[in-house]
């Protein structure tokens, strides 16, 4: 099709307009469903835009017709384009407004270069004052505008041709008035602006549709960030106009928390409203008031372009202060944790982590568990610690902070429209069997004698078990067998101290809340796995059974060479026998010779959760006589 354009226009004298509009109804089908090369289209806009071609307005109507790239319109001809409209709004307001619609449903579905519509939009502004254009140049305007053209100029020439009776043109003011309300004056009735998407598509529209859908377009599984901020309901900043108030005072006069809280309606914005992140005033104007469009624009930009330190810093303490994540910096870190080492700014990172903003968790997992599981799996003990850190904190502020406000009916601005929040419990068992693969790859790569790992492995468990008991949430999450046998056998007593502790939770908090709930035959596999643990646990410590019988039993990987040799009977555990020693010492006796009744005054004493620990399992197993 390209190759018989091509042909067609060789001899471009013998072109004539009848015979360009013979062979479009001719090939128009084709057109339609595959779209024009660059090179076709150039034709095609050179013959649109040519003195010579004496063309009617039925015949630029077929010419726009099939004017569908295939990929995007280069700059060039947009300028082609553009050059003749600005000729012709005069003389031919018919023609020129059909092309203005054409421009503005190909701006819709990104099938243009707006480079050159963004340079030239003052000029496009000003032929608002041709009557027959004004319907579909505010069109135009209003899916070409971004913050940057929102200028004291721009806004003043659009204000000049606003009238109550034009509909169009107050859309465009309303849109100014949302991306920087301090350059509106008064604010217009905000009317819904239309949008292409729930339209009755034409022939035209379909065609359009088709081509965006093949390249791309309109079917990317990426929301670009307007997308993302039009779905948010941030409130906007209660400006009036700045040339009527004389109180306005900078946020950079404003001294102290005292002096905001008293100027909070009457503070003059700065025009690049990032710089608030500055100044702890600044920052809590942001708070009080909460980001509003413009400011998340400005943001994206921003992060776009290398933020610094500080920036992200600031970035982090404003999300811990609103207590909820900003879509721009999940984007941010979707793209920053491909390449992350686990060093640069590892400390900002890990305070941006906990309070990340996601629609779905198919979203989170692509876009920031998967990456930082790379990282995870490749670093040092300590970077592993501190993405556990990070994870667990997030997890947290899901369960008691997100979800807890969500069910009281105060969810956070920004997360109404959060699709995992209509059923949370399943986004956190995902986040929970997330953290369960990561801590059971971790001790498996560091190895179980670990200690620093397998404490923190402990501690994450602890926390989500308080969790399961503080919220009531419809999930056990059980240790893994690594950590349990690694905690077992190791050399610390404080690490087999935390063991302890974490079963006891599980046998007195955990099991009978799910019990009181009638959910506990949902679990009877991990209630076993527990149950397998105490006992083998109090074996070791009470009944001195040797530990290579007790892993005998347990179906699991065979112990290092180190960690084998660590393997005692209870009262000669390497985390406990000091303690066992200087009671033998004082009391002049064998350490071996020590009673049972010796053993327990030494936890008691010296690890009070192991005691504890002993006198629950006693309670099942009738071993103790102790209350």
């Amino acid at each position: 099709m390209n190759r018989t354009i091509k042909k067609m226009f060789q001899n471009g004298c013998d072109v004539s307009a009848s015979k360009v509009g013979n062979f479009i109804e001719e090939h128009l089908d084709d057109i339609m469903k595959e779209g024009l090369e660059e090179e076709s289209l150039g034709l095609f806009v050179d013959f649109f835009v040519s003195p010579d071609s004496s063309l009617t307005n039925q015949q630029r109507q077929l010419i726009l017709h099939i004017l569908v790239p295939n990929t995007i319109m280069s700059a060039e001809n947009v300028e082609k384009l553009l050059f003749w409209l600005f000729s012709n709004t005069i003389t031919n307001p018919p023609s020129a407004a059909m092309l203005i619609t054409w421009l503005e449903i190909m701006v819709q579905f990104e099938l243009v270069d707006q480079t050159p519509l963004r340079e030239m939009y003052g000029f496009l502004i000003k032929n608002l004052r041709i009557s027959e254009l004004v319907k579909p140049l505010s069109k135009l305007l209003i899916a070409v505008t971004h913050p940057k053209l929102v200028t004291k100029s721009n806004v003043f020439l659009v204000s000049t041709f606003y009238n109550s009776d034009i509909k169009e043109v107050g859309k465009l003011l309303a849109l100014y008035h949302s991306l920087c309300p301090s350059l509106v004056p008064v604010k217009p009735k905000v009317v819904k602006c239309p949008n292409s998407k729930e339209k009755n598509l034409s022939i035209f529209e379909e065609c359009i549709k088709r081509v965006c859908q093949k390249n791309g377009h309109i079917t990317r599984k990426s929301k670009d960030t307007q997308c993302v901020l039009n779905s948010l309901p941030f409130p906007e900043y209660d400006l009036m106009d700045n040339d009527k108030r004389s109180d306005l005072k900078k946020i950079s006069d404003i001294s102290s928390m005292y002096d905001l809280g008293l100027k909070m309606k009457s503070v003059k914005l700065p025009h690049n409203l990032i710089s608030l992140l500055s100044s702890k005033e600044g920052l809590m104007y942001l708070v009080t008031n909460g980001p509003n469009t413009q400011f998340l624009v400005s943001l994206s930009l921003c992060l776009q372009n290398e933020p610094s330190e500080n920036l992200l810093k600031s970035i982090a303490e404003l999300q811990e202060q609103l207590m909820h994540g900003l879509p721009q910096v999940t984007d941010y870190l979707s793209d920053f944790l491909i390449t992350w080492d686990g060093n640069h700014l590892d400390q900002t990172i890990y305070r941006l982590i906990p309070w990340l903003y996601f629609e779905t968790f198919h979203d989170l997992e692509k876009l920031v568990l998967t990456p930082l599981a790379r990282v995870y799996v490749s670093s040092s003990a300590e970077v592993k610690i501190q993405i556990v850190d990070a994870l667990t904190l997030f997890i947290i502020n899901i369960v008691s902070v997100i979800i807890e406000r969500y069910t009281k009916g105060l969810s956070s601005p920004g997360l109404k429209n959060a699709k995992w929040l209509s059923n949370p419990t399943d986004t956190v068992i995902s986040l929970c069997k997330v953290m369960h693969k990561l801590l059971n790859v971790g001790v498996c790569l560091e190895g179980m004698d670990c200690t620093l790992l397998i404490n923190k492995c402990l501690e994450v468990y602890l926390k989500l078990a308080d969790l399961q008991v503080d919220f009531a949430l419809i999930f056990l999450s059980v240790v893994p067998p690594v950590v349990v046998y690694g905690a077992l056998f190791s050399l610390n007593h404080l690490t087999l101290s935390q063991l302890c502790s974490l079963i006891t939770k599980y046998k007195q908090n955990v099991i009978p809340r799910l019990t009181s709930i009638g959910v506990i035959s949902q679990f009877q596999h991990e209630v076993e796995c527990i149950e397998s643990y105490a006992a083998n646990i109090f074996s070791y410590l009470w009944r001195g059974e040797e530990g290579e019988d007790i892993m005998s039993r347990v179906e699991f990987s065979a112990l290092d060479s180190q960690t084998a040799v660590k393997i005692t009977i209870g009262k000669r555990h390497l985390g406990i026998y000091p303690f066992v020693n200087q009671l033998a010492s004082l009391l002049e006796k064998n350490p071996d010779d020590l009673s049972r009744d010796d053993l327990l005054a030494i936890y008691t004493s010296h690890a009070r959760e192991i005691s504890e620990f002993l006198k629950c399992q006693a309670s099942y197993e009738s071993e103790l006589s102790i209350v």
